[in-house]
């Protein structure tokens, strides 16, 4: 849902939709972050890319946690049928 993700640059100076449950997890007070002034990929030797998780305005849409394997099959039967079509350009 929308309400689970917040829009800061407080991170890298850079504006992005964090999901706020990985920011909670991380013990992160987005209160505590100063704004940046300037972009800077720099975290300090953080882990902040694998602990802090990001999404768009898509992540309403997504309704249930799919298993790989049924996903990747889908997704391959969803290519060949769309390539099948004569309306496809190649």
């Amino acid at each position: 849902q929308l309400r689970d993700l917040v829009y800061t640059d407080a991170f890298t100076g850079v504006h992005c939709n964090y999901l706020k449950a990985s920011l909670a997890r991380a013990g992160i007070d987005l209160a505590s972050f100063e704004k940046k002034t300037k972009v800077d990929l720099d975290l300090g030797g953080s882990n902040a890319w694998k602990d802090f998780w990001s999404a768009g305005q898509g992540v309403s849409g997504i309704h249930e946690i799919e298993r790989m394997e049924p996903l990747v099959r889908r997704l391959v039967e969803e290519y060949r049928a769309a390539t099948d079509t004569p309306a496809f350009c190649r």
